[in-house]
């Protein structure tokens, strides 16, 4: 009851604030949808996510064993918990090839 409306409202009022901009911006964050934080998550995770899958490839070309077995590799590695592998979705014929034909080209 007691305050002055132009404290408030007007430019250097607290609603022009960037105190009072992050309040609004904390309050939005909370109701962003499953979408949106399933998104964050895959984002923040995909170096991490291609890296376990090019080292499982990697391994299999090490040991000599058909890329063919590279999706069940990474079956067997969801299975046993690495962490987000689950999210590697290149696991086609010819996202295989492209992966071990990339990891060929870097050989000493």
């Amino acid at each position: 009851m007691r305050y002055k409306k132009s404290a408030l409202v007007e430019k250097d009022g607290h609603s022009c604030s960037r105190q009072h901009e992050m309040a609004i911006d904390r309050k939005l964050n909370k109701r962003v949808s499953y979408f949106h934080k399933e998104h964050v998550i895959i984002e923040k995770s995909k170096d991490k996510v291609l890296y376990n899958a090019f080292l499982s490839a990697y391994w299999l070309s090490e040991e000599e064993i058909a890329y063919r077995r590279f999706k069940s590799l990474l079956e067997l590695e969801k299975l046993l918990g690495v962490s987000q592998i689950h999210r590697f979705q290149h696991r086609s014929q010819g996202s295989q090839r492209v992966v071990f034909v990339s990891r060929s080209s870097f050989k000493k």
